[in-house]
Parts: C-alpha cells; sequence; structure tokens
C-alpha cells in the first residue's frame, strides 16, 4: 500500500459503517484508506469491508480491540500509532464526540487535518474551552434553551446561576428523570426570563430527540435572528445544525453545549456574564488567593473599626466596594461623592484615607 496521503474513517459505532463505505467509494482513486472498526461491528458490515479490502490493495482495516467506542480509543491512544505522515487526514461521523488530549494536541500542532467543518463545532463545546476558538457572535439579546434532561441531568444545569432574563429555558423530559437539584430549579425560575417544561408524551427511541429538533423548527419560524442553545451530550444534534447552516442561512447563532455554563460561553458574546463565567473557571494558586483573602478580611475589619459609631456604619458594604473596585484616589473621591453626595461623601473620604494611612 504505497501512497503519500492517508484518510482514516473513524467510525463511533456500527451503524455507520454504510457512511463510511460511501466515503471511500466516492474518494479519490490516488490516496489508500484505513477503516477504523472495533470488535463489535456487525457480520454484514466486517463483510463489507472484508470485500473491500481484497478488492483494493488501497484499503486496509485497522481494528480497536475491547471499545465500545472505536473512536474514543482511536483518539485517546491508537492515533499516534496509525498516524505518520503531516498529510494524513481523519474522517469522523456526526454522532462522535471529539475527545482525547493526544488527538486535540496533534491536531492543534498541525500533524492531522480534518476534513470538513466537524472539529470546529465540537472542540469549543467541552468543559476545556479555548477563548480563541469561541464562535464570533452578536452580545447578549434573547436565548432560546432547550435542556436534553434525560440526556444531560443535573450535569447539564451545571452553570444556572448564571441565567438573566433574556434567557428562555425549556427542560424536555421523560418519565425515567423526574427528579431535579433544588438549587438549579430555583435558578431556573427566578433567574431566567421564562421557564417551561416538556414531558415526553411516549416513551419511544430518540423521541425527546425529535421533540427538540421541532422546537428548533418552530423557533426558526416565530422567532427569526433569536439565539438557540441545545443543551445535550449527543452529537446527533449536529444534524439540527448543519441543517440550520446550510438551508436557514445560520452559523453561530445555534449551538451544543453539554452544560448551561459551557454554552453561554460560546453563544453569550463578548458580554460580562462571559466574562464572570470564564473567571469563574480560570484557575489560581491557592496560597495566592488565600493572602488576598486574609489581606480583604482585614482591610474590612479596618472600615468596620473606624466607622462604628459614626452615622455611616450601615453604609459600610457599599463603603468597602468603593475603596476596593476604585483603584486610584481621584476615583474613590468621585465615587465617594457621587453615591453618598457631597457633603456626606467628603465625610467618608476622609475617613476612607485614615484606613489606608492606618
Amino acid at each position: 500500500m504505497n501512497s503519500d496521503n492517508t484518510t482514516y474513517f473513524v467510525n463511533g459505532n456500527s451503524s455507520d459503517i454504510e457512511k463510511i463505505m460511501d466515503g471511500v467509494l466516492t474518494a479519490p482513486r490516488n490516496e489508500r484508506f484505513i477503516i477504523v472498526t472495533n470488535e463489535k461491528i456487525p457480520d454484514k458490515n466486517r463483510r463489507i469491508v472484508t470485500e473491500l479490502c481484497e478488492k483494493s490493495d488501497m484499503i486496509e482495516e485497522r481494528v480497536v480491540k475491547h471499545s465500545k467506542n472505536c473512536f474514543s480509543q482511536f483518539v485517546k491512544s491508537d492515533c499516534h500509532n496509525f498516524i505518520k505522515e503531516p498529510t494524513d487526514q481523519i474522517v469522523v461521523m456526526p454522532q462522535i464526540t471529539v475527545s482525547g488530549p493526544k488527538f486535540v494536541e496533534a491536531v492543534e500542532n498541525g500533524a492531522v487535518t480534518i476534513r470538513g467543518r466537524y472539529m470546529e463545532k465540537t472542540i469549543v463545546r467541552k468543559n476545556s474551552i479555548d477563548e480563541n476558538d469561541l464562535p464570533d457572535v452578536s452580545p447578549g439579546g434573547t436565548m432560546h434553551i432547550l435542556i436534553d434532561y434525560e440526556n444531560v441531568y443535573n450535569e447539564g444545569l451545571i452553570g444556572s446561576e448564571y441565567l438573566n432574563q433574556d434567557d428562555k429555558v425549556t427542560i424536555f423530559y421523560s418519565d425515567p428523570n423526574t427528579t431535579i437539584q433544588q438549587g438549579h430549579f430555583d435558578n431556573l425560575t427566578k433567574k431566567a426570563g421564562s421557564f417551561d417544561m416538556v414531558k415526553l408524551k411516549q416513551v419511544r427511541h430518540n423521541g425527546l430527540d425529535f421533540y427538540i429538533a421541532t422546537r428548533v423548527g418552530q423557533l426558526l419560524e416565530t422567532n427569526p435572528g433569536e439565539k438557540i442553545l441545545i443543551i445535550s451530550k449527543d452529537q446527533g444534534y449536529m444534524a439540527v445544525m448543519d441543517y440550520c447552516e446550510t438551508y436557514a442561512g445560520l452559523k453561530d447563532e445555534i449551538q451544543l453545549a453539554e452544560s448551561i455554563e459551557a454554552g453561554l460561553i460560546v453563544l453569550d458574546g463578548e458580554t460580562e456574564r462571559r466574562e464572570q463565567i470564564l473567571n469563574s473557571r480560570s484557575v489560581r494558586k491557592l496560597e495566592t488567593e488565600y493572602s488576598l483573602y486574609k489581606e480583604r478580611n482585614a482591610l474590612y475589619e479596618q472600615v468596620k473599626e473606624l466607622l462604628s459609631g459614626t452615622p455611616y456604619m450601615g453604609d459600610i458594604d457599599q463603603i468597602f466596594g468603593i475603596m476596593e473596585y476604585s483603584p486610584t484616589q481621584k476615583e474613590k473621591y468621585t465615587a465617594t461623592l457621587h453615591a453618598f453626595g457631597i457633603k456626606r461623601g467628603q465625610e467618608i473620604y476622609r475617613l476612607m484615607k485614615l484606613v489606608e494611612v492606618a
């Protein structure tokens, strides 16, 4: 098997094998193909692969052993054993979730290229989010959040505390999944602009998926221009996104994420909310943060002691906030006068300066 270019067809499950075959049969004849499968591939599909390999010396099969999801196994370890040249490519099926640090590293370093647009549609939706890969969307605006609850359960509600009045949340659920953490429910009902629940009328295979896809169609018709966020780990929703981009002219306005938090980062645009979420996810040194925490508490106690017995004790939190978030003396002075008026503001500013001298 001699060729400068190699294409790996990696199937997420055995039902994708016919799609892989279509790709092999329609691809250029001057490159070789390696079909990556697992041991559980059905006999019918195994025969198809075997026949293809026998008919052409440009087609070869690689079997990933002892793995339910051969793509997951492939990207986590085997891809470095298989992929040798920078010209090698990988074609993956729509259902597959991109994962595995070795695979991602190979892509970022240019050692592997991906055909099509699948990679850009998945990597940003994982818990490890690269700010440089975020889509260019307008900030804020109405967002319809559709939650595939039987797929993500409470994990999909992580970040519910960041919801605001522009968010319209709908949970799609079925009988087996009828419990929710109280904190998440309080956020959904009190912070979001609206909250609704849709129960699957009769349990069927992928029933909720079709409910959500139908709701997306309704929103495109009745609420054009508004953002749509699907919360699910099911990459089958990529088909919905592909349709919206190809036939509805939408690219970044509809997104798929595994949690509310991850989805807001992707779809909210450059807003204070996104910055707040990204900041909360940033990694800090424990000892440094603890030192800052102790310094802040010590300063608060100084302010409390200074204001004790004055008419301003009831305003301690507002005064401390001005001291903490106004970096210069001029800004402190201006903010104090703006908040308390000229006479009271000048007196409070004088007390502030005593704290800093102390």
